[in-house]
């Protein structure tokens, strides 16, 4: 059986001024705002935050599924007598 694969997804927004860190789970692990952020409107701000933390999930999701086809694609050769490595 396979190891237990932990993913992170990264988003960022505005040049970097907002990144985001999410696990597979869905949940948030980190927010960094950079501090020239308090120069932008809130609507402004609040839009930059939400595109950073939808692309770090998109691509937590991105990276766990292609993470486990490659296990899986693994494990199957390996049953075949084909070890990859």
């Amino acid at each position: 059986m396979a190891a237990e694969i932990e993913y992170e997804g990264h988003g960022q927004a505005l040049d970097g001024l907002v990144t985001v860190v999410a696990g597979q789970d869905g949940r948030l692990r980190r927010i960094a705002l950079d501090p020239r952020l308090h120069r932008l409107g809130y609507d402004e701000m609040a839009d930059a935050i939400l595109r950073a933390v939808n692309a770090a999930l998109e691509d937590a999701a991105l990276g766990t599924r292609d993470e486990l086809f490659t296990v899986a694609f693994t494990e199957a050769l390996n049953r075949l007598g084909r070890p990859v490595g």
